[in-house]
């Protein structure tokens, strides 16, 4: 279940990266350039809750992601672990029912 979240969720920061949220919104989300993965880079972290071949499938499909969202070679999005620097902008794949976000980067 958490994989598909995972999935979700990365699809629709991979279509409002690359063409904005829609002009009818709903919610109060942030929107503009300044919320968005600088250079396109999504640092990430795993929970210890998985198990290698299940963190290993993680992984493989975001470089599948990584992939099909590319344009004459150049990557729109990479992920990568997260490191110090980072700050507080990172997403975690956790196991656990449900998908959530806190309003922040697309």
């Amino acid at each position: 279940m958490a994989i598909v979240c995972l999935l979700i969720l990365i699809v629709f920061a991979l279509i409002t990266n690359l063409h904005g949220l829609p002009t009818a919104r709903r919610s109060a989300a942030m929107v503009g350039d300044y919320v968005r993965w600088p250079n396109g880079i999504v640092p990430y972290t795993i929970s210890s809750d998985y198990n290698t071949a299940d963190q290993n499938i993680i992984i493989n499909a975001m470089r599948t992601l990584e992939s099909l969202t590319a344009v004459n070679n150049v990557l729109c999005v990479q992920f990568r672990p997260k490191i110090a620097s980072d700050g507080q902008y990172y997403i975690t794949i956790q196991n656990g029912n449900g998908c959530s976000s806190y309003v922040s980067n697309l």
